[in-house]
């Protein structure tokens, strides 16, 4: 029986015959250029969001290699319904410290269906009632406390940042095992508005959008191979093409 080699002195006696015929120079670029480019790769999502001044604010997690590429991450813009994913933490915390169950009565219905349709259909009414329950205050304080701006620096209108939601989403990701956080994202992938970020890539998206007037806002987590948040805050849209574009390229150069 033929005795076999041991694989270390293999992998050694690879690289130095490696070494003989290209020399230690060129060896070391041919490993370096065998990994992604973290740099290069920055660099083109950064052009992607500058590349468009409708572009207001956005911002991009690796949540594999936690870097992060953003443009006018902390400025405040119109959420629009974007808010409602602070909406939906303020209300885990509340079921998390057992002031609330997801069969809690919601007017006619349940706390489960009312967060269902605000997150599904982007529907209006739980979330309001939310405010007028428990008041923005309240609701302020707690998402002050957690680390994030707030929504009513403009008491007329909810605002938010590119910043605040990659955080809210990575919170999301983070406790994705956590079974009321995974009932959230569940939704997430099956709300209805799918033309922004999830029409960008092939990859599963757990996201939630918000338009008002000519503001299209889309942040998603997407389930890539290396998974990432991605967060895009336009103005002057009719649609979400824009949000799309920016997805794709945002993929494109992550290849």
């Amino acid at each position: 029986m033929r005795k076999k080699l041991n694989p270390v002195f293999v992998l050694i006696l690879s690289s130095l015959i490696l070494l003989g015929f290209i020399g230690l120079s060129k060896a070391t670029q041919l490993i370096a250029t065998s990994k992604p480019d973290a740099a290069a790769q920055a660099k083109a999502i950064k052009q992607v969001f500058q590349a468009d001044k409708d572009v207001e604010s956005a911002e991009y997690l690796d949540l594999t290699t936690g870097k992060i590429v953003s443009k006018n991450p902390r400025e405040l813009r119109v959420s629009a319904s974007t808010y409602k994913l602070f909406i939906a933490r303020f209300i885990l915390a509340e079921i998390a410290s057992h002031k609330l169950s997801w069969t809690s009565p919601y007017e006619n219905e349940t706390i489960r269906d009312g967060i269902t349709q605000m997150i599904v259909n982007s529907d209006n009414n739980f979330p309001e009632w939310v405010i007028a329950t428990y008041g923005a205050d309240t609701i302020e304080a707690y998402l002050k406390s957690v680390g994030y701006q707030g929504l009513w620096a403009d008491p007329n209108q909810a605002q938010t940042s590119a910043s605040d939601l990659t955080k809210v989403l990575q919170y999301y990701y983070l406790h994705r095992q956590n079974a009321d956080v995974k009932f959230l994202l569940g939704l997430m992938k099956t709300q209805e508005f799918r033309t922004g970020i999830p029409a960008g890539t092939p990859s599963v998206v757990a996201d939630k959008v918000g338009f008002i007037d000519y503001y299209k806002n889309d942040a998603g987590i997407v389930f890539a191979k290396r998974p990432y948040i991605l967060v895009v805050m336009t103005n002057h849209q009719t649609d979400f093409s824009l949000v799309k574009q920016v997805t794709q390229a945002v993929e494109n150069s992550r290849k």
